[in-house]
């Protein structure tokens, strides 16, 4: 892979932990998009009426070392759009 490419794919990996690091610390998370931008990587997260800020980071990013530490594999997968909109009413994951 280009060096390019590995960075796209790492953030792109980093935006997921990101988010399962959210979920873990508040269930109810919903999520908008995540993508990877120039410099590094989003995701839109709705947590209703709590709000994120710097002083949530340490917990985040610690959850997140633990998720990394786990190993877990990435697969890339597609669905077909009525399943994945069942997947998404399922988890309540409106976006």
């Amino acid at each position: 892979m280009k060096d390019d490419d590995q960075l796209h794919a790492m953030r792109h990996s980093l935006a997921h932990i990101l988010a399962s690091a959210v979920k873990r610390i508040h269930p109810e998370t919903k999520f908008g998009v995540g993508p990877v931008v120039e410099n590094g990587f989003y995701y839109d997260i709705d947590l209703g009426d709590k709000k994120i800020s710097e002083d949530d980071f340490p917990a985040i990013e610690a959850e997140m070392a633990k998720i990394i530490a786990e190993n877990q594999t990435f697969e890339k997968f597609s669905l077909p759009i009525d399943q994945a909109l069942g997947w998404a009413q399922e988890n309540s994951q409106p976006y």
